[in-house]
């Protein structure tokens, strides 16, 4: 693993803001069921997700953000809530190179309580990112997306105990399931260990934060975003906070899907250790040590 240690340049400062999250703070931010990562650093700016469309434009101009800055877009994997946008800013992210597993393309659904079918991505996406005007980069591999960002690709099952979070099919007749293998994050390396930026962590928080440190050999400082832990049972969030206490990140900042129950848990594991991540907020990666950060927001 040494060998690849020189691979992942340092990078002294990234601002990490969101665009597009559930919950929103600062005047005038809307929140919406989605997700939407902008980092910037050394004059590259990186989105991870576009949300559902629906209040990205809105809040990019709101936090002084120029969507047609972007060198490239990542799509953490197909669902509905991270896809949906690129109905409303293909035009803005023309210029951008566009990073995606080929699975993101698949068609997706999942099974409700209720046992309804409901489709979980959105049916023209895939003809519309793989039009000709578009850079698109298929990838199942860690992969460069601008100096010093990196998309983890996929993301070994290393463990049994996470599972995608949910009863995801490729079918309306759940003829194949869905096992998510498109679902991949964002990591660089600061000063302070490796941070991770999650989409849905469908292949579970504790594989992902693995296998980052399996590539890079350094320690997590931070891992952001959806963990997807709003089913999980006693048995997985033990698990999980347990894991993350032998991981030792020195801050965490779950949203999205982890749902409340889960965050609470982990607020309640992690005092001071603990960041609040809302549409409107901005985080500038590495943080200081350990104390009461709240970002700033628009």
């Amino acid at each position: 693993m040494s060998d690849n240690l020189d691979r992942f340049q340092l990078l002294e400062s990234v601002q990490v803001s969101l665009l597009v999250e559930n919950t929103a703070r600062g005047a005038g931010i809307l929140g919406e069921h989605g997700l939407c990562w902008c980092l910037q650093s050394e004059g590259n700016q990186v989105l991870m997700d576009l949300g559902q469309g629906q209040v990205l434009e809105r809040n990019a101009s709101r936090m002084s953000v120029d969507l047609t800055a972007t060198d490239a877009v990542v799509f953490s994997h197909g669902h509905y809530d991270h896809v949906g946008g690129w109905q409303v800013a293909a035009s803005a992210l023309a210029q951008a190179k566009v990073f995606l597993h080929p699975d993101a393309l698949q068609a997706k659904f999942q099974k409700r309580a209720d046992g309804r079918m409901v489709r979980a991505g959105i049916t023209s996406f895939a003809a519309a990112v793989q039009n000709e005007a578009v850079k698109l980069v298929r990838s199942t591999e860690p992969c460069e997306v601008a100096p010093g960002i990196w998309m983890t690709g996929e993301v070994p099952r290393s463990n049994t105990v996470e599972d995608t979070g949910g009863d995801f099919y490729c079918g309306p007749q759940a003829e194949q399931v869905d096992q998510v293998l498109d679902d991949q994050s964002l990591f660089f390396k600061t000063t302070q260990g490796i941070v991770v930026v999650l989409g849905c962590a469908h292949a579970g928080v504790v594989n992902t934060l693995n296998y980052v440190s399996e590539l890079t050999g350094e320690r997590i400082h931070a891992v952001v975003g959806g963990m997807h832990l709003l089913h999980a049972t006693a048995t997985r969030m033990a698990f999980t906070v347990d894991a993350l206490r032998e991981i030792a990140p020195d801050w965490l900042g779950p949203n999205h899907c982890t749902g409340d129950a889960a965050v609470a848990q982990l607020w309640q594991a992690f005092p001071g250790q603990m960041l609040e991540m809302h549409a409107g907020q901005s985080y500038a990666f590495p943080l200081p040590n350990k104390n009461s950060m709240k970002g700033t927001h628009a």
